[in-house]
Parts: structure tokens; C-alpha cells; sequence
């Protein structure tokens, strides 16, 4: 039942006085969050203390079925570039409501429900908040997934809790889990006991938002925990250090996320039934490509970002790629996860494959292919072009951006720039442009 007031006025010269009334005698009402901006009209909400402030506020959004996914960096606010993922789903149900079932809180944590903004801007943030007995001070959602690797990532917001750790657990003595502090946005321990962890992340997402996750494999179906902590340091999820006498603390929680695979993917927002997001498909076909495209000989120049800084899981992936079918193609695509990147020509099924250097996790690529009849070149990150000799030139029918002809490969992260030129360009000229 809350609603935003505003008034704009100009007043006259001199100090004035801004205040809020009851106008009616015994009435009361609940007030919050003033603001007086110099100003037209009114804007975001911004928070302050003891000095004013301008602070951009991200909202994550979403995109229209076949409309490309334009990101952009929530704290800096600069392009990210055009998002590629693969198909992932989202086992939590109820994602953004930690108050209701299948969600428990344990005994001494408390959920309150659609309580601040949460980082899509709707009114949909939940508080975890302790109880003030000794128990754990956590909500978990129980028997999910089966063996395998899992990513499970949350959104959260300090108040006054500074601690928040997430874990993945079999039972007392097979666990994996992490905590972070809410005020520094740093990873301050992680562990594993029997299972295999992966190194967890936090991410800013602006408004004083993180994006938390960690990475277990699991060997059977296991239980997901997001638990208030007084502690930096990690300690059995199931029972123990998280087992403490609380204060009250509390932190914003919101976008729970499991999916099976080694890294988390953007969020996917459940209800009551898991969530499938198909893959990325940027694919172009028919006069649209062929209205450029030259068999003879060209040059494709790809500046992307693989899979948003995390590691792989040793499929690879595809930088573009010109092709017709699985054996007529010409592309640039990691060999070993992010080892070692190529370019590659495929003539009815016979590979020349040529190694242009190694790219590092989380490391931007400007990598290049110029073909014609008798050579294949590239260059990556200013480094020396590599050649090779392929068997012939394949005629091609499409072009796939940052994934291969059967969308699968997929980057995983940014394609920031694109560019294709029409003849094969010198090695010095390859060299300089992903210099």
C-alpha cells in the first residue's frame, strides 16, 4: 500500500522549508525515503547519509523472444556486447519468493517477503533475518539434482548482516560452500568436504546488489542453503559454525539459481515449475548473407569475451563461423576449453586446423581467419599470424555468431564486435587489427 508523493515548484529567492504534514487531527501515516532534487521532475530514489548523492540505479531486464540480448555492465554502465549462451534451466522453484514453499527457513532464520527493489527493479526483494536463539539462520530448498556439477548463485543486499554463505551438501559430511561479505564484494573463504568445489564468484550488480554463486559436484541428490553467517570463515553448512546465537541481522535476498554446468548463466526466473532458457541462436541465412558474402576469399574479425570470465567445462567454444553443413565450414573456436584457440577451414570433411595462441579465463579475444585458395591465416590478441594450406574453399550459406552451424559451442559470453571484409587481408594487416 505504498505510494510515492512528489511536488515540483519554483520558489522565490531566499532559504525555504520542505516538510510533510497530517492535516487531519489523529490521523497517522507511515513515511519514508525523502528526497529534494534540483529539478523538473522527479527521479530514482536516492539514498543518503550525511551528504547528497547521484547514484545510477541498473534494473535487469529482458528481452523479447528473437530480439537480441544487448547487455551492459551494471556498475559502469558500458556495453557489455551481444550475450550468447547456451541452454540452461533453472531447478529452484519460487526464485524470487524465499517465503513460501519449497522453501524452508531453519529454525532460527526468518523470510520476509516483496519487502525493497530487487535488481530488476519490481518490488520482489525478500530479508533473511536472524533469530535471536542459537540455531542455524538459513532458508534451503532440499532433495534436487542428482550426481553431477552444479552451479548455484543468489542475488543479496546488506542491511546489517555483512556475511552471506551459500552451500551445496549431501549430508554432515559430504558439502561444498563458500561466504562473502556484502560490504567489501569479496569471496572470504571456501571449502569442501568429500566434494569437489569450483571457484565461487561475486558480482556487483549495482545499488549495493551481488550477484553470489559457487560451483560443487555433486554424487547424489542434495540440498541448496543460503545462510546468514557472523563469521568470514567457512565451516560445516550442515551444522557448527553456522549453528550460532543470532542478533537480528538481516539481508536482502532475491534470484536464486541452480542449473547443471560449471559456471552460472544469466538469471532465469522460476515461479511454481523449473525454467528452460533455450540457447542463443544469432544465426544468418539467405540473401542476407549472401548478398556479401565472397567464396573466393574474406576476412572474419570477431572481438568477444568467452563465457563472462569463468572457466569452461572442456567442450570449447565458437568465436563465428561461416558454414553450409558440418563438414563445409570455416570458423575460429577455442581446441580445449580456453587453452588454445584456432582458426579452422573444413573442405568436405578434411580439417586445417591452424593454433593462433592461448586465451586465458576471462580474457577479452580479438581474433581473426582470412581464407583464399591456398592459405589459411589469423592472428589473436596481436600476436604473429599462423598459416596453413587447406584442401580447397568451402561455398558457405550462413554466418553463426558466437556459436558453430548446429548452435551448440556457444560462447557463453560477449560478442562485442564483428566485422567481415570481402578479401583476405596481409598478415600485417591481420596482425595490427587484433593488435
Amino acid at each position: 500500500s505504498w505510494v510515492r508523493y512528489s511536488i515540483t515548484a519554483t520558489p522565490t529567492a531566499g532559504a525555504k522549508t520542505v516538510g510533510i504534514q497530517i492535516v487531519t487531527s489523529g490521523d497517522a501515516i507511515n513515511i519514508a525515503f525523502g528526497q529534494l532534487e534540483n529539478r523538473s521532475s522527479v527521479t530514482a530514489y536516492n539514498a543518503t547519509t550525511t551528504a547528497a548523492l547521484t547514484n545510477y540505479i541498473p534494473v535487469l531486464q529482458t528481452a523479447a523472444i528473437n530480439a537480441p540480448r544487448l547487455d551492459y555492465s551494471p556498475t559502469a554502465g558500458t556495453p557489455n556486447g551481444l550475450l550468447i549462451e547456451e541452454q540452461r534451466t533453472n531447478l529452484v522453484i519460487q526464485s524470487a519468493n524465499f517465503a513460501i514453499s519449497p522453501w524452508i527457513p531453519h529454525v532460527a532464520g526468518t523470510v520476509t517477503a516483496a519487502t525493497n527493489i530487487s535488481p530488476d527493479g519490481t518490488l520482489s526483494a525478500n530479508i533473511l533475518t536472524e533469530g535471536l536463539t542459537t540455531n542455524f539462520h538459513d532458508v534451503y530448498q532440499g532433495s534436487l539434482g542428482a550426481a553431477g556439477t552444479y552451479t548455484f548463485s543468489c542475488y543479496a543486499k546488506n542491511i546489517t548482516g555483512t556475511w552471506l554463505n551459500l552451500a551445496i551438501y549431501q549430508n554432515s559430511t559430504t558439502w561444498g560452500s563458500a561466504i562473502f561479505n556484502l560490504i567489501t564484494g569479496i569471496t572470504t573463504s571456501s571449502a569442501s568436504n568429500t566434494l569437489t568445489l569450483g571457484t565461487p564468484s561475486i558480482t556487483a550488480v549495482g545499488n549495493g546488489w551481488y550477484r553470489c554463486s559457487i560451483t560443487v559436484t555433486t554424487t547424489a541428490s542434495f540440498t541448496i542453503s543460503i545462510n546468514l553467517t557472523n563469521t568470514a570463515t567457512v565451516g560445516n553448512p550442515t551444522y557448527g559454525i553456522q549453528n550460532y546465537t543470532g542478533t537480528g541481522n538481516s539481508i536482502y535476498l532475491w534470484g536464486a539459481q541452480l542449473e547443471a554446468g560449471a559456471f552460472p548463466t544469466s538469471y532465469i526466473p522460476t515461479v511454481a515449475s523449473q525454467v528452460t532458457r533455450s540457447a542463443d541462436s544469432a544465426v544468418m541465412t539467405g540473401t542476407n548473407f549472401s548478398s556479401w558474402y565472397n567464396i573466393a576469399q574474406g576476412t572474419l574479425f570477431v572481438n568477444a569475451l568467452p563465457n563472462k570470465g569463468f572457466p569452461v567445462s572442456g567442450t570449447g567454444y565458437c568465436f563465428a563461423e561461416l558454414s553450409k553443413d558440418a563438414n563445409n565450414r570455416i570458423y575460429v573456436s577455442s581446441q580445449t576449453g580456453v587453452a588454445n584457440l584456432a582458426a579452422t577451414i573444413a573442405y568436405n570433411g578434411t580439417f586445417t586446423t591452424t593454433v593462433l595462441g592461448t586465451l586465458a579465463s576471462g580474457q577479452n579475444g580479438l581474433v581473426n581467419i582470412a581464407y583464399q585458395n591456398g592459405s589459411v591465416n589469423g592472428s589473436l590478441n596481436g600476436g604473429s599470424t599462423i598459416s596453413a594450406i587447406p584442401l580447397g574453399i568451402p561455398q558457405q550459406t550462413s554466418l553463426s555468431i558466437g556459436t558453430n552451424y548446429a548452435t551448440t559451442f556457444n560462447i557463453n559470453g560477449y560478442i562485442r564486435k564483428l566485422q567481415y571484409y570481402p578479401i583476405a587481408l596481409s598478415n600485417a594487416e591481420l596482425q595490427e587489427m587484433t593488435s
